[in-house]
């Protein structure tokens, strides 16, 4: 490499060093807890203030959402390189709610074409959690989980199409069903991260596989129904259901099958649910558990102040 070759690698890399670690404005940090500490000034005199009128509450949430979203268009203005920038980290840190959220995101995608199947799957993993043990063991359960459900899927597509050959119809004029495999966050707060994954495919709608995670983040474990509703949980959940269920049942559209059709009568002890944004549990029970089809799959949130 000769002399003016090496200039020009000597600048290429000073570029690429300033990209990848941009200078951060020192006022940052302190402008950012400066207006966190004004909005819970103005939250602490809200509250302070006895008023009833749940109205008065609102403005502190808006300016929350206002900051946050401040702080990602200047994030978005300097690129990818501020969110590797140590300086820019640090401060992040120390800011209340945007530092500690727990964030869950699509790792991997995958999208192809086989001979039973077109397949669509987005395989979500979790990142921040304190505890680094229960987060890698969280994402390998989700990647099992999910690989397992999706293989399971594949058999019975593949049994599909043999049924399809069997009874005359050309392998060419086969219409090839969709597997789709993805997730949903349920909540993903400062006590709780919740969510789900499911896989599916288009063409059986029966055959249908979810599995939730629910995890409290003060305790760095499973959450339980008897660690959120107490351990007289199942009578609380049975009680807000049934009342539920015949609320619900005014409308004529609402069917619940009765005690004489396998209706409802109590949860389960491995009752499925997932925690929603106001901490509270919410019961789910499989179609035509306790329901005709059209009515999907039951949810009920369970309150845990009422």
């Amino acid at each position: 490499m000769n002399q003016w070759d090496n200039e020009n690698m000597s600048k290429i890399n000073k570029l690429k060093k300033i990209y990848e670690n941009p200078e951060i404005p020192q006022e940052l940090p302190q402008v950012i807890q400066n207006v966190i500490k004004k909005v819970e000034n103005e939250r602490n005199g809200v509250i302070n203030m006895t008023i009833k009128n749940e109205k008065s509450k609102k403005p502190y949430w808006k300016k929350i959402v206002a900051i946050a979203a401040a702080i990602t268009i200047f994030v978005g203005a300097f690129g990818v390189g501020v969110s590797t920038n140590e300086a820019f980290a640090a401060s992040m840190e120390n800011v209340p709610i945007l530092g500690a959220l727990v964030r869950i995101f699509t790792a991997e995608e995958i999208h192809e074409t086989n001979d039973v199947s077109t397949v669509d799957i987005k395989i979500p993993e979790i990142d921040g959690l304190k505890d680094k043990d229960l987060q890698e063991q969280i994402n390998k359960d989700v990647q099992n989980d999910m690989n397992k459900a999706v293989e399971e899927t594949k058999v019975v597509l593949e049994e599909y199409k043999q049924a399809r050959i069997e009874t005359g119809t050309k392998e060419e004029d086969i219409v090839l069903p969709e597997l789709v495999a993805d997730y949903d966050v349920k909540c993903n707060s400062k006590d709780y991260i919740s969510f789900k994954i499911w896989v599916t495919q288009d063409f059986a709608s029966a055959y249908y596989q979810e599995f939730y995670y629910n995890y409290d983040l003060n305790k760095n474990s499973k959450v339980t129904l008897e660690d959120l509703l107490g351990k007289d949980y199942v009578l609380v959940a049975n009680e807000q259901i049934s009342e539920e269920i015949a609320e619900r049942s005014k409308d004529e559209n609402n069917v619940y099958f009765g005690e004489n059709d396998g209706g409802f009568e109590s949860i389960t002890e491995d009752q499925t649910f997932y925690v929603n944004e106001n901490g509270n549990p919410v019961i789910i029970f499989n179609k035509y558990e306790i329901a005709p089809g059209y009515m999907g799959m039951p949810e009920f949130e369970i309150k845990k102040d009422k």
